[in-house]
């Protein structure tokens, strides 16, 4: 990808960071001076592009992170923290529905009975 704005700042990084977490070994890191705040990540050892990250994917990374509930690699959906989470709404759910059948009776439905009017049959002359 090509970027035409000044380079701000160039670092080399020994490990990845987690914007440039899908790759793996030292690379450069070059931060651009552009409205996005963008940022390039080279191999440090092959000199090839990796990836460029800017402001609009910090942002939804950070709630793919909090969507994922992986506060610490946001990578995985199997966390623990999210499976304790599914199976509690899953028990909620579940006692719910129960309840739901439980705690009614054909009495409490009495009134949608009366309620009902019979249809007229005879025909007006």
């Amino acid at each position: 990808m090509m970027n035409e704005a000044p380079v701000k700042q160039v670092s080399l990084l020994s490990k990845p960071n987690l914007e440039a977490r899908d790759h793996a070994g030292a690379m450069w890191r070059v931060d651009f001076a552009d409205a996005e705040n963008n940022s390039a990540y080279v191999s440090a050892e092959t000199g090839r592009f990796l990836v460029m990250r800017g402001d609009t994917w910090r942002t939804w990374d950070f709630f793919w992170m909090l969507h994922n509930m992986d506060y610490v690699n946001r990578k995985s959906f199997n966390h623990p923290l999210i499976i304790f989470v599914a199976f509690g709404v899953l028990w909620a759910s579940g006692t719910g529905f129960y309840l739901l059948f439980k705690s009614f009776s054909k009495a409490d439905f009495r009134w949608l009975r009366r309620r009902r009017k019979p249809a007229a049959t005879g025909s007006t002359t």
